[in-house]
């Protein structure tokens, strides 16, 4: 029998966390029910750039869990942690995950500053996507520059 023992305290969502799901619920709520969500999919970008642009803009989630120095709100992981649990609550099609977790994460824990300055700011910003690739099998990966 495994046996954890858990702070309650880190339990509790700060006043702040909660304002946030409270946002991001209303704000999805209007914009990813399943009909939306069907159609975002079905689109060639794979969701709603007006979208991605305001939970970026207006909510500030994209730079949630990135420093200020680059552009973000300098949180911690708890609070992205929120955003992803509502977004994935509503199955939300954007590529948080992939950008957010992925990209700028493996660009935070790298160490390199000057690829942190270069790229995050876009990530915080809304302005990029991008995800992380290439852990498996280094030498086979080729990244080529697309229209968009």
């Amino acid at each position: 029998m495994f046996r954890f023992d858990v702070d309650p305290t880190m339990l509790l969502e700060t006043e702040e966390q909660r304002q946030l799901r409270a946002v991001l619920r209303d704000v999805l709520a209007r914009t990813c029910g399943p009909e939306e969500v069907r159609r975002q999919i079905g689109s060639a970008r794979g969701h709603d750039r007006a979208l991605w642009e305001r939970l970026a803009g207006e909510i500030g989630v994209h730079g949630l869990a990135v420093p200020e120095e680059y552009g973000g709100a300098g949180c911690t992981f708890a609070e992205l942690a929120v955003a992803l649990e509502e977004t994935g609550r509503v199955l939300c099609p954007a590529p948080l995950l992939s950008t957010v977790v992925l990209g700028a994460g493996a660009l935070l824990d790298s160490g390199d500053r000057r690829a942190c300055a270069r790229w995050l700011p876009g990530i915080a910003s809304g302005a990029l996507t991008a995800t992380a690739a290439g852990f498996l099998h280094p030498a086979g990966v080729t990244a080529e520059r697309g229209p968009d």
